[in-house]
């Protein structure tokens, strides 16, 4: 038993072990399939996405926490709004420059994970990374990736750029993803008694653990940011959880186009969710 507990306790210095196991779901998921993927060109797409699923998942959390404090959005939103309505998609360099915008101007009264996940966005570091992974996408999509007989040494390299740009964010470790399924607001104590599943590692069948807040307004099937004192904000409707049309799995979800269509941010399915377009309208986005 001694040895199985330092083992375990080696495994906490292990970043790869730490991303899979501590990290948000949707983060900490995208890092698996990358360990598990084959060094060929499959394998380095598979590492593409992840990254762009990283910058969609920070990008929606930002989003969602300034709406949660009542904080005014990025003047980025309403220019994805309009590319949206002109039938456009969100890129990679739209939540570049939207996380760009946000970690230039954080709130003064903003604290816990807001300003520090900007502040480790505008680290000189992971502007380095940031850029590397535009640059890669972008000559992917244009036919100057990496082809035979470099691919197995670029793969390599980017798997590693990618696992350093994930480490750049150990302080997402600190907050849950909480999913709420269930609440019932006893009006007498004035309080909320919910039931919840916290998203966190690379698997998503996890406990059902039950909770108390003094908040009236808790939603259920709704994604939460839980902080280190406990509080609870809402992402919706910018991360919601919802089941894959596609492949029937359940999956956490960002904005990505018109109608409103969601990415998934585990495996990339895209599905129209109509019924969230007034919640994105009210943000700008329609």
């Amino acid at each position: 038993r001694l040895r199985q507990i330092a083992k375990t306790g080696k495994l906490v210095n292990d970043l790869s072990h730490r991303v899979r196991t501590l990290f948000p779901f949707p983060v900490a998921l995208r890092w698996r399939k990358v360990e598990g993927a084959n060094d060929d060109l499959e394998g380095y797409v598979e590492i593409l996405d992840a990254a762009e699923a990283l910058f969609g998942f920070l990008g929606s959390l930002t989003l969602g926490i300034l709406l949660s404090e009542a904080a005014p959005l990025p003047k980025k939103c309403a220019e994805i709004g309009k590319a949206l309505s002109n039938g456009k998609g969100i890129t990679m360099g739209d939540w570049k420059s939207l996380l760009d915008e946000c970690a230039a101007n954080v709130p003064p009264s903003s604290k816990g994970a807001l300003p520090e996940i900007l502040s480790a966005w505008q680290n000189q570091e992971t502007q380095g990374f940031v850029k590397t992974f535009l640059a890669k996408r972008n000559d992917h999509a244009h036919g100057r990736g990496p082809k035979f007989p470099s691919l197995q040494t670029k793969f390599q390299e980017a798997k590693s750029e990618l696992l350093n740009l994930i480490r750049m964010f150990d302080c997402l470790t600190d907050y849950r993803l909480r999913y709420v399924e269930e609440t019932r607001r006893d009006s007498i104590r004035q309080l909320t008694n919910y039931r919840y599943r916290d998203l966190i590692g690379d698997h998503d069948v996890v406990p059902l653990k039950s909770g108390v807040s003094e908040d009236p307004d808790l939603e259920t099937h709704s994604l939460y940011l839980v902080s280190r004192d406990r509080t609870m904000k809402l992402l919706r409707p910018l991360l919601s959880r919802l089941n894959c049309q596609h492949c029937g799995h359940w999956s956490i979800l960002c904005l990505d186009g018109p109608g409103p269509r969601l990415k998934s941010l585990e495996h990339s399915h895209h599905m129209d969710v109509p019924e969230l377009k007034d919640a994105f309208s009210l943000l700008g986005f329609f």
